[in-house]
């Protein structure tokens, strides 16, 4: 349980006492024992003092998740004669209002108040929290002018009562600044009646936080403008938005309606709930291309601006939906010629020319303003004259919004160049567009009027022309069979395989000086038996020692030995790991002591071939080599014989 309601720090009842300290009775209730959730109830703390007590800091302990608003306090004096005194009584009413967020059986309270530094309590109670729509609407009532049926948080008068003896319960503006009072004029019927018509909704997408994303209008061509509203819902008490992600638009030229706006937030009821809205966005898009385009959605952050608010949502976080919106290009029956796709909306056109009198050859300034609503066009169609040279224009815009629309102007200043003489007609500058509006192509147009131009002194500069990049032939006298002219020599058959011939000799040519040694080596050791060949080897290996090279005289000595193996056993033993090779050599008869020292040189050999070792240790290799071919021959004989 916590509690609730604002701190009531040095709030004080002084009652005019005549009478010794009585004791204080205590009573509370709810206004109803059967409420729908999300609907308004009260609970009510009856106090009767009698005496001179001091009261403060009255309370309500209140289950999480429920929202409380209050208290607001009444107060009537009754004056009574008894023989020799008079004596006052007061009757003190605390009021706290209350909205249940889920069905079930609420336990409230209890309530308590402090007199004279003692906190008196009283039972607690229980309310039936039921689904909506399950008790009947109460009959309509009069109101009064200050209060409302509806309203649970309506203005409640802490100084009523009537009674001539009563007085104020709080000194004056202390009621006010403590959060008492609901101020006056801001009554929840009045907020109902006018809240604004783009916040309705047919029924609520989540029963605590929601967010709505709506656009319009619902066909539109490629270049025109949709509106795009993200709303957000929450219930049961006033929320703020703490960050979030704005919606994906990448198919769309985006503005930021909301952008240095703050929308407030409003009251409604949607069904027979109450509710608080606010627009939290608005941007205006305009479709790039046509097609099935996508928004995506909007994901918000819900929070209190109270502290019973930040408990009821906790950082509630809610996303829109996404929203696929259909872009059509404008009809093709009646298209103007020079329109662009895109150049929708509703503008105007409008020139300003200076000077209209001058030299042949001069310039004049072209001043084009566009001005409407929609995006404006990056370009405009100028008129096609022979004696007009139009440079490219230097732009200036200023785009904004207005009344939800985008619109503004954009600015072409062109220096142009008069090339002819005389009373110069210039031509009007023309735009086609699309206007949505009326479902129309139209054309905006500006005239530009005319000019005087002086025949300039100096005659003008002849008009360059370009020469034809393939010569004519020379006219012939006489017909004759057409003679084709001769191919040029990268279009005759065979050019490219010449083109070819010259690296494909540089390559064969390197080719053959590798190959051919190789090759002679190779046919030289087929030429041999497999005693010279392993003679061979084991003399390269010699060879190898006495330059210095103990990496390449182990290299010579594994081929020694993998020879001898190959032709002595018959046994390749290059892809054999070294224990496959042993259990192959003892498969094939070789002696255990044998192996062992063929694995302990190849062993030594892969050392050496790494780290070169010194000159004894390959010297003493080599020994052992030549005795193991040795033993491998012999071993062969062996075996020739047995068989």
């Amino acid at each position: 349980m916590r509690r609730v309601g604002p701190s009531l720090l040095a709030l004080t009842l002084s009652l005019t006492s005549l009478a010794a300290l009585a004791e204080v009775g205590l009573r509370s209730g709810p206004s109803s024992s059967r409420v729908e959730v999300g609907a308004p109830f009260t609970v009510t703390l009856h106090a009767s003092l009698d005496g001179g007590e001091q009261v403060s800091s009255p309370s309500l302990a209140v289950p999480p998740g429920v929202v409380a608003r209050g208290p607001s306090v009444s107060t009537q004096s009754s004056i009574s004669m008894v023989p020799g005194q008079m004596r006052r009584t007061v009757e003190l009413s605390i009021t706290w209002t209350l909205v249940a967020p889920r069905a079930g059986q609420l336990k409230l309270g209890p309530a308590s108040i402090v007199v004279d530094g003692r906190r008196l309590t009283d039972r607690s109670i229980t309310v039936q929290i039921v689904p909506e729509g399950s008790v009947p609407a109460p009959r309509s009532r009069n109101r009064s002018r200050t209060g409302s049926a509806f309203d649970p948080f309506a203005a409640m008068d802490p100084f009523g009562g009537g009674d001539p003896f009563s007085g104020p319960m709080f000194p004056p503006g202390l009621a006010q600044q403590l959060g008492l009072l609901t101020p006056p004029g801001d009554p929840l019927d009045d907020v109902v009646r006018n809240w604004p018509e783009e916040l309705n909704i047919d029924r609520p997408l989540d029963r605590t936080a929601f967010v709505d994303a709506r656009f319009g209008p619902r066909k539109v061509v490629v270049g025109q403008q949709v509106t795009l509203g993200i709303y957000a819902y929450a219930r049961p008490s006033p929320f703020e938005i703490a960050g979030g992600t704005d919606p994906s638009r990448e198919d769309f030229l985006s503005y930021d309606l909301s952008e240095g706006t703050r929308t407030s937030e409003h009251q409604l009821l949607i069904g027979r709930e109450a509710w608080y809205a606010g627009k939290i966005r608005q941007f205006a898009l305009f479709p790039l291309r046509a097609g099935r385009l996508r928004v995506g959605p909007m994901q918000v952050t819900f929070q209190g601006h109270e502290k019973v608010g930040k408990g009821a949502y906790r950082e509630l976080k809610r996303q829109s939906r996404p929203l696929d919106i259909l872009v059509e290009e404008p009809p093709l029956n009646g298209r103007p010629a020079g329109y662009r796709v895109g150049d929708v909306g509703d503008f105007k056109l409008t020139a300003q020319v200076e000077p209209r009198s001058l030299q042949q050859g001069e310039a004049i300034s072209v001043r084009i303003e566009l001005n409407g609503t929609g995006q404006p066009p990056e370009r405009i169609l100028l008129p096609e004259l022979p004696q007009l040279d139009w440079l490219p224009p230097t732009l200036s815009e200023d785009i904004h919004r207005k009344h939800e629309k985008i619109g503004g102007k954009r600015v072409f200043q062109y220096v142009v160049r008069v090339l002819g003489s005389g009373q110069l007609e210039l031509g009007k500058v023309r735009l086609p567009f699309w206007n949505p509006a009326t479902n129309h192509y139209e054309m905006a147009e500006a005239a530009l009027g005319t000019v005087e131009a002086r025949p300039s002194a100096k005659p003008p500069p002849p008009q360059s022309s370009t020469p034809s990049e393939t010569p004519l032939p020379a006219a012939r006298g006489a017909l004759r069979p057409y003679q084709p002219a001769a191919l040029p020599l990268t279009e005759r058959r065979g050019f490219f395989l010449w083109l070819l011939l010259g690296p494909s000799a540089v390559l064969s040519y390197a080719a053959l000086r590798r190959g051919l040694p190789r090759l002679a080596r190779w046919s030289r050791q087929r030429a041999l038996g497999p005693t010279q060949r392993v003679a061979a080897e084991i003399l390269a290996a010699r060879q190898s020692l006495s330059s210095g090279e103990g990496g390449s005289a182990a290299s010579h000595l594994e081929r020694a030995i993998h020879l001898a193996m190959s032709s002595y056993l018959k046994l390749e033993s290059r892809a054999l790991l070294r224990p496959a090779l042993a259990k192959q050599l003892s498969e094939l008869g070789v002696s255990g002591e044998l192996s062992a020292e063929l694995l302990a040189i190849l062993e030594a050999a892969d050392g050496l071939r790494f780290t070169g070792g010194g000159t004894s240790d390959v010297a003493s290799l080599i020994q052992r080599t030549v005795r193991l071919c040795d033993g491998l021959r012999a071993s062969r004989s062996r075996r020739g014989a047995q068989s």
